[in-house]
């Protein structure tokens, strides 16, 4: 079951990182380009300079994903984040998995919109999420589950740099 689940992350990861370099080029190299010649921004001694993008873009993006991830901690079932996958690996050896494709977008956006300069805690808790599901499903021991839990998100992070295990 390790062999899979490291493979499998580091699958996910591969396609991930793919994902976040696209999106990253798009909206700091695609968008402003188009943006210039739609006249939106101008050059730097007219009345919208390009280089406003900068903090407008990260600001816009903030605001959104703010407030999506405000109305799931308002549902009772909100996006896990650091502090809940280190209680719960010790604890109890998983953590939920019901958040994990809500948090894969919104960990995309934050990192393709420049709010987030690293994707390790993404990374972290995606595979964590992933290996837990995968540890419930296959009926783990609470050991195992912690080990399933370490190395998904070893082999996700390892995946992402280009990094053999």
């Amino acid at each position: 079951m390790n062999d899979s689940n490291i493979i499998v992350m580091g699958l996910f990861t591969a396609a991930w990182g793919v994902v976040i370099e696209t999106l990253v080029k798009f909206v700091w190299s695609t968008i402003p380009k188009y943006l210039l010649i739609m006249g939106i921004f101008t050059d730097m001694g007219d009345h919208l300079p390009l280089p406003h993008y900068m903090w407008m873009c990260p600001a816009f993006f903030g605001g959104i994903l703010s407030y999506i991830t405000a109305k799931y901690s308002e549902s009772g079932n909100p996006i896990p984040g650091q502090n809940d996958w280190i209680k719960s690996l010790h604890i109890v050896g998983v953590i939920g998995h019901s958040r994990l494709i809500e948090l894969v977008a919104i960990s995309t956006l934050t990192m393709a919109s420049g709010l987030s300069l690293r994707a390790e805690m993404p990374l972290i808790l995606s595979s964590g999420m992933f290996g837990s599901w995968l540890e419930i499903k296959t009926k783990q021991s609470i050991s195992s589950a912690r080990v399933l839990n370490l190395v998904a998100a070893s082999a996700a992070v390892s995946g992402f740099f280009g990094f053999p295990i």
